[in-house]
């Protein structure tokens, strides 16, 4: 994303809609649900939606792609600190793979949607990998995961390129890249 796209991204119109719901969980009636329309640079226009109920805290957010396309697959090779600025959006269907690094992030029993550069997609998957390693009941795991937080070592260094793939079978997630050119997108047929 060059200055000028990343300006008009941040200078854009709130464009905020509340719309009063039940929230499903505690039947409060007053809870909402906030949409918000993201002018995302190279991509069609999305939805933020977020449920909110105060009575009992419960939370939810989600992304979704006015115009979808259908199931899309996003690859992006990253190589350097320009690289490490590039954001993935990852919606409650979204699928996040790092092949070299033998990481794949799928969405659990409750998904959470989340947007994050390479840097602190890296850095949350050293926690979790090195919290794995701490509660490892074998020497194997422990060194498996020991040998698994040196490669993420070296790709947080720059000295391991990686390739960043993000797959999501409703198009819902994407990956907003540092550099146009570097992103191959492929719309998946559906069988």
């Amino acid at each position: 994303m060059n200055e000028e796209d990343l300006v008009e991204y941040l200078s854009q119109e709130e464009k905020l809609e509340f719309i009063p719901m039940t929230c499903p969980s505690c039947g409060n009636e007053e809870a909402q649900l906030i949409q918000r329309l993201l002018q995302i640079p190279y991509y069609d226009d999305f939805h933020m939606i977020s449920f909110f109920c105060k009575k009992c805290g419960l939370r939810k957010t989600d992304f979704a792609n006015i115009n979808s396309k259908g199931h899309t697959r996003y690859e992006y090779f990253v190589e350097d600190d320009v690289d490490f600025t590039t954001k993935v959006v990852r919606a409650e269907t979204g699928i996040v793979e790092i092949p070299e690094l033998g990481i794949k992030i799928e969405p659990g029993i409750n998904p959470q949607t989340w947007i994050r550069n390479v840097e602190g997609i890296l850095l949350d998957i050293q926690e979790k990998v090195g919290y794995a390693r701490d509660m490892a009941e074998s020497e194997e795991q422990r060194i498996a995961a020991e040998e698994r937080l040196s490669l993420i070592d070296e790709a947080l260094e720059g000295k391991l390129p990686i390739t960043l793939i993000v797959d999501d079978e409703t198009g819902n997630s994407i990956i907003i890249p540092a550099r146009r050119e570097k992103l191959k997108v492929t719309y998946m047929k559906e069988n």
